[in-house]
């Protein structure tokens, strides 16, 4: 994301970013130049999808890496689209919702008619997390008796308190509480590799092998386990009454293709595009 600092700036984004004039940035990230977002581009786009986003790194996997992440296709391909990104490269669903302080002044101060939640993948993998919820390998165990079923069932329902949050505070303090819509996406099934965004940085591969568990069969189980059930839990939720309807399950599993993902749990460039398709359809309903 492409930090814009005046109205000049906004009205040179193009120019600024070495883009073709048909096709400019229409994200920031500094509230305090939303609306004047909003003003540069109100007589090209009479009614824009104004879209708060926060999350995690499928929402802001830095640029500098050469991957275009999923805010960064929604603002360069719909020319609909205006984005406020407040996402921050391994931020947890717990985390964001315990600092949640930026996210409801922008909601409270702002319309939007969505809010762009990318959370819960971190809240999983990683040495304090799925390390946490893997025991050791014994001989013919399976992958699902891999893991601590205690631990990963305490952790699916922390997420989910932070999702119940996330809506209760959209629902009740933001500008457009009678209208937004919460949107968020299930992930995809990423395959445990050794490929992180610098060598030796992978998530979830050094503990599953730390743990004695080398099969790669039944590490691509695990993986598939635990991001599934995150998933299920969000689409369960999707149904309560909390939600009034206004809360947006993307189902974005089988997705990615095998050969479409940067490293172990982010896509590359054309894996996030397909998923920011699926978003966008949900966008324009």
């Amino acid at each position: 994301v492409y930090v814009l600092t005046s109205l000049k700036d906004i009205l040179n984004m193009p120019n600024l970013l070495g883009q073709n004039a048909a096709y400019p940035m229409r994200v920031i990230n500094d509230s305090k130049l939303w609306e004047d977002l909003l003003w540069a581009y109100h007589t090209s786009i009479p009614k824009p999808k104004r879209v708060l986003a926060e999350g995690d790194s499928w929402l802001a996997y830095p640029q500098l890496l050469g991957v275009k992440n999923i805010v960064w296709h929604l603002a360069n391909n719909y020319d609909d689209v205006l984005l406020l990104s407040l996402a921050y490269s391994g931020d947890t669903a717990v985390n964001m919702l315990a600092n949640r302080e930026k996210l409801l002044e922008a909601l409270s101060k702002y319309e939007f008619d969505y809010l762009l939640f990318s959370g819960g993948g971190n809240d999983i993998v990683g040495k304090w997390d799925f390390d946490f919820m893997l025991k050791d390998y014994k001989k013919g165990m399976t992958a699902e008796e891999c893991i601590n079923k205690q631990r990963f069932e305490r952790r699916i329902e922390q997420i989910k308190l932070a999702y119940m949050d996330l809506l209760e505070y959209t629902f009740e303090y933001a500008k457009s509480k009678n209208t937004i819509k919460v949107i968020t996406h299930t992930y995809d099934k990423a395959i445990p590799n050794e490929k992180g965004v610098v060598s030796g940085s992978a998530w979830m591969w050094p503990y599953l092998v730390a743990k004695g568990i080398t099969n790669a069969s039944i590490q691509k189980e695990i993986a598939i386990y635990a991001l599934g059930a995150f998933a299920e839990m969000v689409t369960m939720l999707a149904k309560e009454p909390i939600c009034k309807g206004r809360f947006i399950v993307v189902e974005t599993r089988d997705t990615v293709n095998p050969n479409e993902w940067e490293n172990e749990i982010h896509p590359t460039t054309k894996g996030f595009k397909k998923v920011a398709e699926k978003i966008y359809q949900n966008i324009i309903i």
